[in-house]
């Protein structure tokens, strides 16, 4: 819905997301039901659905990690409670750390980014989401954010634009945007530096639903909401 907004916790905290408007105020807590939530770390949304990503793994030892996906609900009041579809999902090539969990808004298909100091972070693909159910996950490429310190190399979210034509990623100290080919292999674009807010812990971003701005937040409370307006890639689609 336009003008809504949703986040949720980190670990320690149940499945459930909060839907706030422009001003911050908080216009409905949303439950997720039949679920034990282990690490949520990013959301995604289409146009009809939300995706929350129970994907984080700091000592890559779990055997598969969850994503929940429920409809928007389409009035938000209070405390509300819905029973999402559990998609579990495992690596083919052994456990990852990730915090980036990116929805294409046409076709649905999943992507995750995995997050490390060392070295490129793997990106992982799911093109057929029929349904809940276990999945396995494709490794379709490697992006690597050049860095001399930790912070500056570790992903901590990303989205689709709106349109699909850019993808955005994020580190602790600063955003990058690709362009987004025909072909979907957007890690092979060269990305364009986007300078983020000073945050404590920077680990949240997304677009405008008009697509021309990002927008940026932290962990902690109070959760300041950041906006910035962005320069497409010169690159043709």
């Amino acid at each position: 819905m336009a003008g809504i907004y949703y986040t949720h916790n980190d670990s320690g905290d149940s499945a459930r997301v909060f839907a706030f408007d422009k001003t911050g105020k908080t216009l409905a807590t949303i439950n997720l039901s039949g679920t034990k939530a282990i690490d949520c770390e990013d959301i995604a949304s289409t146009n009809s659905h939300l995706y929350l990503g129970d994907i984080g793994d700091n000592a890559e030892k779990r055997k598969s990690i969850l994503i929940y996906r429920f409809a928007e609900p389409k009035n938000l009041d209070g405390e509300m409670t819905v029973e999402p579809e559990i998609l579990e999902l495992s690596y083919p090539d052994g456990p990852h750390n990730a915090e980036t969990l990116l929805v294409h808004p046409s076709t649905g298909a999943l992507t995750i980014v995995t997050k490390t100091s060392s070295g490129a972070s793997g990106i992982y693909q799911l093109e057929n989401v029929r349904g809940a159910g276990k999945y396995t996950w494709k490794k379709v490429g490697s992006v690597e954010i050049a860095s001399f310190i930790k912070e500056g190399k570790l992903l901590t979210g990303g989205d689709y634009s709106p349109d699909g034509k850019f993808v955005v990623l994020r580190t602790y100290l600063q955003g990058y945007e690709y362009a987004n080919p025909v072909n979907g292999e957007w890690w092979r674009s060269k990305p364009a530096s986007i300078r983020t807010a000073l945050e404590f812990q920077g680990e949240a971003i997304t677009y405008s639903s008009s697509g021309d701005s990002i927008l940026t937040s932290t962990e902690g409370k109070p959760c300041a909401v950041s906006q910035i307006t962005v320069k497409k890639n010169d690159v043709q689609l």
